[in-house]
């Protein structure tokens, strides 16, 4: 359990550091490509309000308290939010991203 715990950290701490990478590339393209910045902010935005990095911190919380079902399904959660992001990316046409 322990094991899925940091594995499951270190995928909040990689989704946060995507997160502030996005927000800080997407300010420094803002004046030469200002649609490929909008692009990178519109992502780092969702991203937050779908608070993927806090579902894995609770997924790994859970695991480390040993509640192992909680844990799973916070788990299940995170990855449930990761496919809607993408799928809602994949869906809009080319003009809306």
């Amino acid at each position: 359990m322990k094991d899925l715990a940091a594995r499951e950290k270190q995928i909040g701490d990689e989704l946060e550091a995507v997160e502030q990478k996005l927000k800080e590339d997407a300010a420094a393209a803002q004046e030469k490509f200002p649609k490929a910045a909008k692009s990178g902010s519109t992502l780092a935005q969702r991203m937050n309000e779908l608070r993927l990095s806090a579902h894995a911190g609770n997924a790994t919380n859970a695991m480390l308290q040993a509640r192992g079902d909680q844990g799973a399904q916070l788990s299940q959660r995170l990855l449930d939010e990761m496919e809607k992001l993408f799928s809602e990316d994949c869906t809009r046409a080319p003009d809306e991203r």
